[in-house]
């Protein structure tokens, strides 16, 4: 087990304005792009708080790592229908992370023509809402109300809830904004922002469930056009139409996951990146090694991968046309040249030149002709010598 501690000061004029937002839960609810049994649950309004405060303490678990900038408690679904829930803003460490980190990187990654919608008050929001989307949505699935949906996901239930926070939050900000709840705002920093975070949460790797989360979306919005990258400049921009589509289209495909309890789909989901990485480990285990069931066994994860929509990096080949792929073993290695060959289906490395695996007879032969030449050496004949002589 682990336990943290953090000492707050409450933002009391900017939490009175959060304040109507947890009322409107139920509304957002009905709202949800999905088919009315994945949103037959009522959220409940009664006791749940959404503050802001700045943090002046972090200790224990909290302090290990990056630093929490929001909180959302509790994660238990009983207590949360029974009691509410408590979605704390820590602002000031938001503040902190907005401009030494997340300027930095929109600055090097962001078009700059539409890095004037990366803003604070955009970050906040999209963090806030992104605690108050963990209430939207259904807490048990639809075939058996008994079961919640983190039991039903099991081991991928962390990433897919996260991913559900990330995403739906910017749902409800999309829809606060068409009924008029956000005030005299330009939606496309919402939408800037959200991309900025992405790589401001990805920069350490997809280890974590929220930086897995990121990358999924990351490539879903790929996938959809959602945003396009200057290859000259390494910037990317945002198609502020096709983000829409792409945004509700994700929400859908996660709600309807929760919905269902459909572990089988989630794990592929989840796991879509590390099975990338994996497949490509087996077709490099075939051309190195001549390992026939690893070969079958790669295709078949492409094939599995490709049947629960499996993302276009499953079709693209690693490096230029011609690539040496090294295997090492300690302080030994081997090589082996290979051509990418594009088809019509998934990208297969097909070996070129191939190692041989020497027989195991010419090593030995090899190694007793070498102590052959070493004992009969003229530096090591006197040494035989003297040998001989203690013998006697």
């Amino acid at each position: 087990a682990t336990h943290e501690a953090y000492i707050l000061v409450k933002d009391k004029a900017w939490s009175e304005k959060l304040k109507k937002y947890t009322k409107l839960l139920p509304s957002l609810q009905k709202l949800l792009p999905v088919d009315d049994p994945y949103k037959a649950e009522v959220p409940g309004v009664s006791g749940n708080q959404l503050n802001a405060y700045d943090v002046i303490y972090y200790a224990g678990d909290c302090n290990a790592g990056s630093k929490t900038i929001a909180i959302n408690l509790p994660n238990d679904e009983v207590v949360r229908d029974s009691m509410g829930s408590r979605k704390l803003q820590l602002k000031n460490a938001m503040k902190a992370k907005f401009d030494n980190i997340l300027v930095p990187i929109a600055n090097v990654l962001i078009a700059e023509d539409q890095r004037q919608h990366v803003t604070f008050d955009a970050f906040f929001a999209n963090t806030m809402f992104h605690e108050v989307a963990h209430g939207l949505g259904l807490g048990y699935t639809i075939n058996d109300n008994t079961v919640t949906v983190r039991t039903a996901l099991k081991d991928a239930y962390t990433s897919i809830e996260e991913g559900k926070a990330d995403i739906l939050g910017l749902f409800v900000i999309t829809n606060l904004y068409n009924m008029g709840e956000l005030g005299d705002v330009d939606l496309m920093d919402y939408y800037v922002t959200f991309m900025s975070s992405i790589f401001r949460s990805v920069r350490f790797g997809a280890s974590s469930a929220h930086g897995k989360a990121n990358m999924l979306r990351f490539n879903f919005f790929k996938e959809q056009g959602a945003f396009t990258r200057n290859e000259e400049t390494g910037m990317y921009s945002i198609d502020f139409d096709k983000m829409q589509e792409a945004m509700a289209a994700l929400t859908r495909k996660i709600l309807v996951i929760q919905g269902d309890g459909d572990y089988k789909t989630a794990k592929i989901y989840v796991h879509t990146d590390q099975a990338h990485s994996k497949v490509q480990g087996l077709f490099d285990r075939w051309l190195l090694c001549g390992d026939e069931r690893a070969y079958e066994v790669a295709l078949q994860g492409l094939s599995y991968a490709a049947s629960f929509g499996g993302y276009a990096d499953f079709k693209q080949p690693r490096g230029a046309a011609h690539q040496v792929l090294t295997l090492v073993d300690g302080n030994r290695a081997a090589e082996a040249r290979a051509t990418v060959v594009k088809g019509a289906g998934p990208a297969i490395l097909i070996a070129a030149e191939k190692s041989n695996s020497t027989p195991i007879f010419i090593i030995l032969a090899v190694a007793v002709l070498g102590g052959l030449i070493l004992n009969l050496m003229p530096c090591v004949l006197p040494v035989l010598s003297i040998d001989r002589k203690s013998v006697v």
